[in-house]
């Protein structure tokens, strides 16, 4: 939903360690795309050295989408105009 409303369960979420570790990648990745509230990114660094390396890497995804969220850009990922042309029919 990317609502602030539910950024206190999703932290409970990210930092309980007995949650399957694919539950709290996606409880991470949600927080990222409300990284332009405040205190979400400060919440996420918190998890770049957790245990479960999926959890590791989500949190790296989370906050560059954090970033991404705060510079107000249109799209998140630009296909290349290269990419494009070789893949249109």
């Amino acid at each position: 939903l990317s609502h602030p409303a539910s950024i206190p369960s999703l932290v409970q979420t990210l930092s309980n360690q007995k949650e399957a570790s694919m539950v709290r990648h996606e409880a991470a990745e949600a927080l990222g795309s409300m990284g332009d509230e405040d205190g979400v990114e400060d919440v996420l660094k918190k998890f770049l050295n957790d245990p479960e390396q999926v959890v590791r890497e989500s949190v790296v995804v989370a906050l560059d989408m954090a970033e991404f969220e705060k510079g107000g850009e249109r799209e998140y990922a630009i296909v290349p105009e290269a990419v494009r042309e070789s893949i249109e029919v």
